[in-house]
């Protein structure tokens, strides 16, 4: 059995569950919001506090994502562009201490495909086509560098409530769904099933997953697989291309570039939150109490109402 509530964890960079590993620019911590602003080459990460806003950080050939943030650590991937014609990408693991002074935390050989700050460590594995390979983690300087899981491809993992959870894709194109401790000791097998692994989400007591149609071209819904219930229903019949949890309810959308929808898991009620899309903005990227974040554009915030969808920034 499992049960993770990740918006109740007080350890997490991170405390969300989202679907979409692409984005993550935008998180808060105690009473700030961080937002990064990747514009053309360069990136410029902002803290907001109330109105207040100030620059912390700048990379002027580089691209923040995988934003975590934690009684003042701020943890982050920039890829950034060098060489003498900007060829070469280089990716680097940042940390930032609460006065903005910046630590090269680790350089790394690729991409990473997750990212977390957990409990004053971090975890990572390194993207490949076929998902993340292996599951490693480090101390905030990058040392005392262990290899908590060692598999070449497959690996999609979400570290909270004191534990990891990790999808495994394996050969018959099935996830295997494990739960560990944080040094990757006393794996537990708790659930296969069929599902796109990078579409996985947990909460509470059940399993969210997004799964081939029997037919080509079928929409891809999202499906609910509760722990204590052993077997999957569908819970939205529309296409799902990105969902973000929130209390008690689900946000969606169908596809990058349409309006947000809600559905409440407590009675199953669907609403629309916006009919369209904010013109430039293809996803939101978060949403906390009242509002959905899409992004952030020369320093401003983008959000809209998270019960009617107007326009607030």
């Amino acid at each position: 059995s499992f049960w993770v509530e990740a918006d109740k964890d007080t350890k997490s960079g991170y405390p969300y569950m989202n679907n979409d590993r692409s984005g993550r620019t935008i998180c808060k911590d105690g009473n700030y919001l961080y937002a990064a602003e990747n514009n053309g080459s360069g990136s410029t990460l902002y803290r907001y506090k109330g109105k207040d806003k100030e620059i912390i950080y700048k990379s002027k050939f580089g691209q923040i994502y995988f934003l975590n943030a934690k009684n003042g650590c701020i943890v982050f991937e920039l890829i950034e562009k060098k060489g003498r014609n900007r060829e070469i990408d280089n990716y680097t693991i940042i940390r930032l201490n609460c006065n903005g002074a910046s630590v090269d935390v680790k350089q790394i050989d690729g991409i990473v495909n997750d990212l977390w700050l957990y409990d004053n460590r971090i975890y990572y594995s390194l993207f490949t086509k076929m998902g993340g390979k292996n599951i490693e983690s480090m101390d905030l300087n990058g040392e005392d560098v262990k290899v908590l899981v060692k598999k070449e491809n497959g690996v999609y993992f979400y570290v909270s409530n004191e534990k990891i959870y990790a999808v495994y894709e394996n050969e018959d194109n099935e996830c295997e769904l494990y739960q560990m401790d944080l040094d990757g000791s006393n794996q537990q097998l708790i659930l296969k099933f069929a599902a796109y692994a990078d579409s996985v989400c947990l909460h509470k007591d059940a399993v969210y997953f997004r799964k081939p149609g029997d037919e080509v071209g079928e929409e891809e819904y999202l499906y609910q697989f509760c722990y204590g219930e052993k077997k999957e229903k569908l819970l939205i019949d529309d296409a799902v291309a990105k969902c973000f949890f929130s209390g008690e309810s689900i946000y969606f959308q169908s596809n990058y570039g349409d309006g947000v929808k809600k559905i409440n898991l407590s009675n199953g009620n669907k609403s629309i939150i916006s009919n369209k899309g904010i013109a430039k903005w293809g996803c939101f990227d978060i949403v906390l109490g009242r509002k959905i974040f899409l992004g952030c554009e020369n320093g401003k915030l983008i959000y809209v109402d998270s019960n009617t969808g107007k326009d607030l920034s």
